[in-house]
């Protein structure tokens, strides 16, 4: 329930200092009711954020630090957003070793596949020809396997467009 407006008229009169705004000292009570959850329901409702709320969330507090890297919440988001990654394979994006966490798989992967789609072509390490990024998505190699892409940079397609030049793998 919010304040009235003779409890904020209170509030601004007597207040302690900046904090004690009727708006402040509303949130602090939500904040406190959230706090005093069961874990299992403070994480099914940070499952719902998206990469960059659940990341900003972590610098609330030690406790929503710790909620924030719950490897329930990362693997759920992994998920949720890899369905979008569709069928690009996952050692694309150096995946070798041992298995991550689901934190750590989301942070390595996640930035590496915006960076691949935002280019318009990369070079297929399998088929040893340049490929439209979103071709990625929905054709196979030549060999019949998902393709391997390495981006490639702008001139690094004007180099295999007048030359032939094939880029180096990095």
């Amino acid at each position: 329930m919010l304040p009235t407006k003779g409890q904020m008229k209170g509030a601004e009169v007597g207040g302690a200092g900046k904090h004690s705004s009727p708006t402040c000292m509303f949130r602090r009570g939500a904040f406190k009711r959230f706090e005093n959850l069961p874990i299992a329901l403070k994480t099914e409702i940070l499952s719902h954020l998206d990469r960059e709320d659940l990341l900003n969330s972590s610098g609330i507090s030690k406790g929503w630090r710790t909620l924030a890297r719950d490897e329930f919440l990362w693997r759920r988001l992994w998920e949720r957003d890899s369905e979008s990654f569709g069928r690009i394979n996952p050692d694309l994006f150096g995946e070798h070793g041992e298995e991550p966490s689901w934190r750590e798989k989301y942070k390595k992967n996640y930035p590496r596949y915006k960076v691949l789609l935002s280019n318009t072509r990369c070079w297929c390490t399998r088929c040893q020809r340049p490929v439209f990024t979103m071709d990625i998505l929905f054709e196979i190699c030549m060999d019949g396997e998902l393709h391997q892409c390495l981006p490639m940079t702008p001139g690094q397609i004007s180099r295999y467009v007048s030359n032939g030049d094939i880029p180096a793998a990095n």
